[in-house]
């Protein structure tokens, strides 16, 4: 997939749309698992993160997500369209970091999808980025807690780590 993300700074700073990656594997609706398969071997360099493939149309639309472990677990014959499971859990680029890792733990998945406003793949934010945002939003949170929170002295206190 080349690299047409748009660019991350349009977005707020704790938005998905500063923490997603196009590097990923994306197959084309009609492609069959032999077809993928091909892609992962030959271009596994050049993605981010490889939990899942993400299908989209001719459009670039998003039509859905199936897991590696699906992946090699099916015929090669088989088409890539047979392997989507009926919902799809996605985000937008504006929506809230916290938001994004909530889904992520509530569906038990390692990446979310976001799309834009035509249904069209951007990218993913990538497990690495859910873990992080767990981590400062659960520190914030028990900060705040505690009184001891307040709008930009955050950043100071962890400098120290």
């Amino acid at each position: 997939m080349t690299n047409n993300l748009p660019l991350k700074n349009k977005y707020s700073a704790k938005s998905a749309g500063r923490l997603i990656t196009n590097k990923v594997p994306v197959a084309s609706i009609a492609a069959t698992v032999a077809d993928v398969e091909k892609l992962l071997l030959k271009d596994t360099k050049n993605f981010d993160t490889i939990n899942y493939v993400y299908v989209t149309d001719k459009d670039n639309k998003l039509v859905g997500v199936f897991s590696i472990k699906e992946l090699f677990r099916s015929p090669k014959n088989t088409l890539v369209k047979e392997l989507l499971p009926p919902k799809i859990i996605k985000a937008r680029p504006h929506t809230h970091q916290e938001r994004v890792a909530y889904l992520a733990l509530k569906n038990s998945l390692k990446a979310i999808p976001i799309i834009d406003k035509d249904d069209k793949f951007l990218g993913v934010v990538p497990s690495d980025e859910i873990l992080s945002i767990l981590d400062s939003e659960a520190v914030e949170n028990l900060l705040r807690f505690g009184g001891i929170m307040h709008y930009g002295v955050y950043d100071n206190i962890f400098n120290i780590w």
